[in-house]
């Protein structure tokens, strides 16, 4: 959800500079599910090279994994409890979507973050509605708006299916987002599998 600052419920108007230089052609801000990809993208690349003996490049891409990873630990706002993306003036931008979730695949995350922004964001009925109970139908009492859990946007953000004609990344449920939340390094407290029956949170899992 990159709508611009002071932008309306629809995502039209604002001060769109502030993401922008348009005399460099950088965007102004670290994007907190692009930095995750790369970072294990890294890292998976990097092993396979170690296999097929491309040992430079391996080290190569372990180090540019390890950057990012570094990064996304700056990515975590403690007050947001969450992992969010970063401006360049130092602040954060708290419109929280999946990609919060995306660190928890790489080396960056920490097990306390992981567990942490498991409990307050995605099992949280009222931001990303993933039911914990087990089996289906699911009986969590979740809102029917976000009765599948996983939406584009959370639940609560004021752009929550506004504009209905146009809710792709503002409450819409997509495949990619899902599967990459599942995706997950470490073990934790409160892990996340996913199941024929749906999404549940477990007690204990190894890492994906």
């Amino acid at each position: 959800m990159w709508d611009c600052p002071g932008a309306d419920d629809d995502g039209n108007g604002g001060d769109c500079d502030s993401f922008f230089d348009p005399k460099t052609h950088v965007l102004q801000l670290a994007d907190v599910g692009a930095t995750s990809i790369f970072a294990m993208d890294s890292a998976v690349l990097a092993k396979l090279a170690a296999v097929v003996g491309r040992k430079q490049a391996a080290l190569e891409l372990t180090m540019r994994s390890e950057i990012a990873a570094l990064q996304i630990g700056a990515m975590w706002d403690e007050e947001n409890l969450s992992y969010s993306n970063l401006l360049t003036n130092g602040s954060y931008y708290r419109r929280t979507s999946p990609t919060t979730f995306y660190p928890l695949m790489t080396i960056g995350a920490t097990e306390g973050a992981a567990t942490r922004v498991v409990e307050a964001w995605l099992t949280n009925s009222s931001r990303f509605c993933i039911d914990t109970s087990g089996g289906w139908p699911h009986k969590s009492g979740n809102n029917e708006e976000c009765w599948w859990g996983m939406p584009s946007i959370s639940f609560d953000d004021r752009s929550f299916f506004k504009p209905a004609s146009y809710i792709y990344w503002r409450g819409k449920l997509t495949s990619n987002t899902a599967h990459a939340t599942q995706l997950r390094r470490h073990t934790t407290r409160s892990c996340v599998v996913q199941d024929m029956c749906g999404v549940r949170l477990c007690s204990s899992s190894t890492g994906a």
